[in-house]
């Protein structure tokens, strides 16, 4: 079976990241509620009965759909269970490219997928007739740093001393000739 020729796949079940066991992060409007996540937190979920793709699908907060890869690998179609599953929030490199980015909520869900051939053999997620998973949030950690030396549209000499506010763990800065 695959597809609408299948019947309809469940929804998996989402299980972190959690701020404690008995508050799941459904509501933004609750932030104490919504974990904030860092590059090496995880999204995990228990994979759907007989799912063979996850779809894993995380949200700005406007709600366009920021992840690239649309289907991960997630188990055997042929298993009833297929057990926990997870995604490293690194590998989500939109969460991580831009300042902006950073302090921000964010949701994220999970759809199940069917495995069908594609062209050349190649097997290709096939998501419909799924039922997707509740959506959870979660919040990026981090401001982006105040920059005090040099000051705004100021010019400095070589050597340069840069100075900064901020709490992260470390930074990343671009030195360029012009504007």
């Amino acid at each position: 079976f695959t597809g609408n020729s299948a019947p309809k796949l469940p929804a998996p079940k989402l299980l972190g990241p959690l701020v404690d066991k008995d508050t799941p992060p459904k509501d933004p409007a609750v932030l104490k509620n919504i974990p904030p996540v860092s590059k090496s937190d995880i999204l995990s979920w228990s994979g759907g009965t007989c799912a063979y793709f996850s779809r894993i699908n995380v949200f700005n907060e406007v709600g366009t759909r920021i992840t690239e890869d649309d289907c991960l690998f997630s188990g055997s179609a042929f298993t009833k269970e297929i057990g926990d599953e997870t995604l490293l929030l690194e590998t989500v490199e939109r969460l991580w490219d831009q300042a902006g980015d950073l302090d921000k909520t964010y949701s994220w869900s999970v759809t199940p997928c069917w495995n069908s051939m594609g062209p050349s053999f190649i097997y290709a997620p096939d998501c419909t007739n799924t039922t997707d998973s509740e959506k959870w949030y979660f919040h990026t950690a981090g401001k982006p740093p105040t920059l005090t030396a040099p000051t705004n549209n100021s010019s400095t000499k070589i050597p340069i001393l840069l100075s900064w506010q901020g709490n992260g763990a470390s930074y990343r800065y671009q030195v360029s000739k012009d504007a």
